[in-house]
């Protein structure tokens, strides 16, 4: 059967407004799925965590601030090639590398389209069903109480084993900062209590340094100054953590990294597009300075998605503390 006009720009102009009326049609969430499932298939390699790749083979700290603005989170072909453990929920069995980032810069091959059933993720499903959907894929790190610093300093391209280097710069934020933590944190003597947490360098950690990404969240978006989400086992342990200080940076130049915090355990979490943003601590909006209240500015529409799919509120549960401390 010849099929008329199927080629022909009228056609294809109309059966694009078609497109655009449907999805105009569709509640909130059902269009923001659409449009996620468009972007899969055209362009698999969008990610929401994404840059250069590079080595993360560093030693010693960082020279000073300029180093670490220049630093880039790295691509998930390095994260394969670096010997982390790999989740995933679409098509890619788990792989491990044997050695440290390759330099690989094409991130169409971060996805394996070849025709492997896929595996079970046994740390999304354990997150809110809300986000399982919206998340890529985890990357393990080893466990033994410096998991949450792992996760971290892999992600900011320290590489997992410069755990270490992640907790000697946090002292080092809340330390040079202390008076402003002082008045942030609603009970009395956190900010010590933190510094506390913070100086262990023994393996393993003691239960009394584990990470608490609630409090500390907010310490390592300041001190890396970038955009931090943490995940718990429920809708209320998920936050965005965001600098204090520091104005927000171009579209191009900003950072975004999440990690789940699943039973006892942290891994690195990496984010479709368009994801629902998990709203922001009270204590953020009572304390960052004007310039640094432009960085919420991106996510509000998506922080109200949040709000929408999870029945909550501004005034919900953990809204104004942050739930439970993980």
């Amino acid at each position: 059967m010849h099929v008329h006009g199927y080629h022909d720009d009228g056609a294809r102009a109309n059966r694009t407004s078609q497109v655009v009326e449907i999805l105009d049609g569709m509640d909130p969430q059902m269009r923001e799925h659409m449009i996620d499932r468009f972007f899969d298939m055209t362009d698999p390699s969008q990610s929401t965590v994404r840059a250069p790749s590079y080595k993360t083979e560093h030693r010693g700290r960082p020279t000073g601030k300029d180093e670490q603005s220049r630093r880039r989170i790295p691509s998930f072909t390095n994260l394969i090639t670096s010997g982390s453990k790999v989740t995933q929920t679409n098509a890619m069995s788990r792989r491990r590398g044997r050695g440290r980032g390759s330099g690989v810069r094409n991130t169409q091959s971060t996805y394996d389209h070849s025709p492997i059933p896929p595996i079970r993720d046994t740390y999304i499903e354990q997150l809110p069903v809300v986000i399982q959907r919206h998340i890529s894929h985890t990357v393990d790190v080893k466990p033994g109480g410096h998991c949450g610093f792992r996760a971290i300093a892999a992600l900011i391209g320290y590489g997992e084993e410069c755990w270490f280097q992640v907790r000697y710069e946090l002292m080092e934020e809340i330390q040079q900062n202390k008076r402003q933590y002082d008045q942030l944190y609603s009970v009395r003597e956190m900010a010590d209590n933190l510094l506390f947490l913070l100086n262990n360098f023994e393996q393993p950690a003691p239960e009394r340094h584990w990470m608490e990404c609630m409090t500390l969240g907010i310490v390592i978006a300041s001190r890396y100054n970038l955009v931090l989400h943490t995940f718990g086992q429920n809708n209320w342990n998920c936050f965005t953590h965001l600098p204090l200080r520091s104005p927000p940076v171009p579209d191009q130049e900003r950072r975004e990294i999440a990690i789940a915090h699943v039973g006892r355990h942290f891994v690195q979490v990496f984010l479709h597009p368009h994801y629902p943003v998990p709203p922001f601590p009270t204590w953020w909006w009572n304390h960052s300075s004007d310039e640094a209240k432009g960085w919420a500015a991106r996510y509000i529409t998506r922080v109200n998605l949040w709000y929408e799919i999870t029945g909550t509120g501004a005034n919900g549960p953990g809204a104004k503390f942050g739930g439970n401390i993980d």
